[in-house]
């Protein structure tokens, strides 16, 4: 499994902005073949701060997540409101729960 996390920073009010293209975003990639979780979140200290969290089945799969129209039209809609962006993917061949 693939794990995707991390945060964007927005312009002021950019996350509030940019609600109907995330809520787009997230369910045509929940959609999508190899997507086990896809969400985007607010900092609740920093209203303008997304944080990232994705479950892909493998590499393969995000790597097709990033050639889809709706990627494309995201791409689009974020572009003048990104000031900042860290998001790293990574195996989470060594994860375990946690109790």
């Amino acid at each position: 499994m693939i794990i995707v996390t991390g945060h964007a920073r927005t312009k002021p009010g950019g996350v509030k902005r940019l609600g109907d293209a995330n809520r787009t975003m997230i369910a045509a990639s929940r959609a999508e073949e190899g997507c086990l979780a896809y969400s985007y979140g607010v900092d609740l200290t920093d209203p303008d701060r997304l944080i990232v969290l994705e479950y892909w089945r493998d590499q393969a799969a995000l790597d097709a997540h990033f050639t889809t129209p709706h990627m494309a039209e995201w791409r689009k809609a974020i572009a003048g409101e990104i000031v900042e962006i860290d998001v790293k993917a990574g195996d989470a061949g060594a994860m375990k729960a946690l109790s």
